[in-house]
């Protein structure tokens, strides 16, 4: 667990609101980390993927070819755990992810 940042705009308004006590001593896991872990694994994966590809094109490449299509499906699983981490990032405001930070603020709503 780590400190949320927040932007001086927005500790300025929480400072104002009467609510900045309890924002400073709010502590978030660290979900953009995960987010970067799972894309780097599936990377990795996308590596392997190719590689076990172009080796699965000789007549006995099977095993090359079954393990080809495994790394696509971790790929998949991987991929899709980076976008949920950030669409949760979005929904809490997590501030210390930059794509969040820039383009998100504490008052917009959640539209489902």
């Amino acid at each position: 667990m780590m400190k949320k940042y927040m932007p001086p705009e927005v500790v300025q308004a929480l400072k104002r609101s009467g609510r900045w006590q309890e924002a400073r001593n709010e502590e978030v896991p660290v979900i953009g980390e995960l987010g970067q872990l799972s894309l780097c694994f599936a990377l990795a994966l996308a590596v392997v993927m190719s590689v076990c590809g172009l080796m699965g094109t000789c007549p006995s490449g099977q095993i090359a070819r079954k393990t080809a299509s495994s790394a696509a499906m971790g790929m998949l699983v991987f991929v899709a755990l980076a976008f949920g981490a950030l669409v949760y990032a979005f929904v809490v405001s997590d501030f210390s992810v930059l794509l969040v930070a820039d383009h998100s603020h504490t008052l917009k709503p959640l539209v489902l």
